[in-house]
């Protein structure tokens, strides 16, 4: 008869392989060698290989705590499905899986041809010496015992040691992941929270203004909205569903579906996201460049265009669309002067000011303009 090698891909695989861990401590380690009746060859060529099994389990296990430190307050991650269920974690840890197989293998009792019990339980874990419920205890303890045995005995003990903190961080991680999908109202919050750090992140959004490029369309974005009766079922059902570029892509989205609902453009919505009042402000001053710049002038220059930019408030990364929105909408006499005559601008002027005092200057022209006209 063959020992059962295999571990379930379940949570109750995983427990029990937590459990027997548990159970490795210093009698069980002694009896084991006795019974196994290990020559010193025998023990020197273990510890190298359980030292090379700990290696190899020690990386996974950084990785696993390095990645879980954020992964549940994260709404959409690129390893989703890293703590999805038991079946999906065994195959991210097979290092760790199978160095405890070896380890457990290493020391099983021998199973025989023909038992006389055919119904004796042959699963690696029941077999191991290192995981049995009743063992004898050593009367002369580990001092009876040479430096190499002693040198084994701590190796395993480091190796049971890293493997049950990883493996109780796997088992904890699957079930607050299904405590939280479970959860409509912590879904919707960690939704609206990531939802704002991609908002404020001016670099990463800037990416989603090349919307035609990116891996989820407009039509499925509205569908899943239709389908959810509200936002809440929306976020519970997306929750850890996307990785960060789709979910990128699904806040611009949302963003141009709430600017549309309220008047603005693609372009208007991307560039003061859930301010439309800034929008307004923005229109309105487009609308009164002519007037801002004196009549003998037939440029709307680069000091002009600096200053507004600044005044706009959008981020570096967007300043070179926030010109193109104004070539765009600008229905004025006067010619737009290109970007680069803005980059020169800001290099030859720029530095002499700083962004708000450049703001401060065209938010006075547009307040003098305003009182004029009243």
């Amino acid at each position: 008869m063959e020992i059962y090698n295999h571990i379930e891909k379940t949570e109750e695989g995983l427990e029990q392989l937590i459990g027997a861990a548990l159970m490795f401590e210093e009698n069980h380690y002694l009896e084991a060698i006795r019974q196994k009746k290990m020559s010193e060859y025998d023990i020197l060529t273990l510890t190298e290989d359980v030292r090379l099994w700990y290696s190899r389990m020690r990386k996974e296990s950084l990785r696993l705590a390095m990645f879980s430190e954020h992964f549940l307050e994260e709404f959409a991650t690129d390893n989703n499905k890293r703590f999805h269920d038991a079946y999906d974690l065994f195959s991210k840890i097979r290092s760790t899986i199978s160095g405890s197989r070896k380890v457990f293998r290493k020391f099983c009792r021998r199973v025989m041809s023909h038992p006389t019990n055919p119904a004796a339980d042959t699963s690696l874990l029941s077999r191991s010496l290192l995981s049995a419920h009743v063992v004898g205890r050593d009367l002369f303890g580990m001092g009876s015992y040479d430096d190499k045995v002693r040198t084994l005995y701590e190796e395993l003990k480091a190796f049971f040691t890293t493997l049950v903190m990883t493996l109780s961080l796997c088992h904890r991680m699957i079930r607050d992941e299904a405590d939280i999908k479970r959860d409509g109202a912590r879904c919707l919050e960690i939704y609206k929270k990531c939802r704002e750090e991609v908002l404020s992140s001016a670099r990463m959004f800037a990416k989603t203004f090349n919307i035609s490029t990116q891996q989820v369309s407009e039509e499925e974005y509205l569908e899943r909205r239709k389908k959810a009766k509200s936002l809440l079922e929306y976020a519970q059902k997306d929750y850890h569903q996307r990785n960060k570029a789709e979910f990128l892509t699904l806040v611009a989205y949302e963003v141009i579906a709430e600017g549309s609902s309220q008047g603005l453009t693609a372009d208007e919505s991307m560039l003061w996201p859930d301010n439309r009042e800034k929008v307004m402000q923005v229109r309105y001053a487009i609308a009164r460049f002519d007037d801002m710049v004196a009549p003998d002038r037939k440029n709307i220059d680069g000091k002009f265009l600096l200053e507004f930019i600044k005044w706009c408030g959008v981020s570096p990364h967007h300043e070179r669309k926030l010109h193109q929105f104004v070539l765009d909408t600008y229905q004025g006499q006067k010619h737009v002067v290109g970007w680069t005559q803005v980059l020169n601008t800001r290099k030859d002027y720029g530095h002499r000011f700083s962004d708000q005092e450049l703001a401060d200057a065209f938010a006075q022209q547009l307040e003098l303009l305003k009182k004029n006209a009243a």
